[in-house]
């Protein structure tokens, strides 16, 4: 997916962070206030922030799990009806080599029985019009379409 030139009532956002644990809520948070100011109405919805959070801590938690330090370059582009996400960096490739699928989780069982993880790509999934993943001489690209009409 390529991020379109700016288009009237875009607003973009081009973000080198840590991927530390404590950055993805201050980074996400900023953005919002930033968009708010702007008087931009994705400044007042939340579920791409879940997009975005769950994304970014997949970085830092499995991409850069271990000793190995690094940045997550994130390039956001917002018009009037979607958001175009693009997450960078250089950390481990995806299991497989591919964006994992959405899991078919049974919530119909005692909560001690639930699993500890395995919702974070569901959720991804399910707040997105268009998931994409490559990773091209070491270095992971995730593309996230997410509509803002919802």
């Amino acid at each position: 997916m390529n991020l379109a030139p700016k288009a009237i009532g875009s607003t973009q956002f081009d973000l080198y962070i840590p991927a530390e644990p404590g950055v993805v809520h201050n980074t996400l948070r900023n953005v919002r206030q930033s968009l708010r100011r702007q008087g931009h109405r994705a400044g007042e919805a939340f579920s791409w922030e879940l997009a975005l959070a769950e994304a970014m801590n997949n970085v830092v938690e499995h991409a850069y799990s271990g000793p190995e330090k690094g940045d997550i370059r994130l390039t956001l582009s917002f018009t009037p009806t979607e958001l175009l996400a693009r997450f960078t960096d250089t950390g481990r490739a995806m299991p497989r080599g591919c964006v994992p699928d959405p899991a078919e989780i049974d919530l119909d069982v005692p909560t001690e029985q639930l699993p500890e993880g395995g919702f974070g790509w569901s959720m991804i999934h399910a707040l997105s019009r268009e998931v994409t993943y490559r990773r091209i001489k070491g270095v992971n690209y995730l593309n996230l379409r997410i509509s803002l009409d919802e």
